[in-house]
């Protein structure tokens, strides 16, 4: 049922004309294939338009959500270098928009994709740069997120005195 309301959606946008609508909607679509029918290449192909769709309306906000989504579909297909490439993509835009929320998000984004390559040692450079902006950012969320990663790279280094401080933060 929720797929036919955001094709009914996109559709409508489609008639509307607006590139940003559309692009809104093909990234809410590829959201739903995506954590819901498990069907990535139907995901990648709405977050492949999206990007484009947001790039054509100019809005650089749209089109960085687009690349996090495309490198988070990336990243599960264990397609790593493209996650990567990804995020510097996003890193340059979200600098651009002086936007520093999203630049810890790609970093943390960026230590996952190392950690799962077994990239300890940049993994907590990565976490450590998110952590040192969302922190300075006051953003909780963002700060819990940071500081499980690096304690979650942190016990895989077997260094559990320093992760129980890391986590008890």
């Amino acid at each position: 049922k929720s797929e036919r309301v955001l094709d009914q959606a996109s559709r409508i946008a489609e008639e509307l004309g607006d590139p940003f609508l559309k692009a809104r909607s093909r990234l809410i679509l590829a959201r739903n294939y995506q954590f819901n029918e498990g069907d990535y290449s139907k995901a990648k192909k709405a977050c492949q338009e999206a990007a484009s769709l947001a790039k054509q309306a100019n809005h650089r906000i749209l089109e960085a959500r687009a690349f996090l989504r495309l490198s988070s579909l990336a990243l599960e297909l264990e397609e790593y270098d493209e996650a990567f490439r990804l995020c510097e993509h996003m890193l340059v835009l979200w600098r651009e928009l002086g936007n520093q929320s999203g630049c810890a998000y790609v970093f943390n984004q960026l230590g996952v994709i190392v950690d799962m390559q077994g990239q300890y040692d940049q993994a907590k450079r990565y976490f450590e740069q998110s952590l040192e902006l969302f922190r300075d950012l006051g953003e909780e969320d963002g700060l819990a997120i940071a500081i499980g990663n690096l304690g979650g790279v942190t016990i895989t280094q077997k260094n559990y005195a320093l992760a129980h401080e890391q986590l008890s933060e």
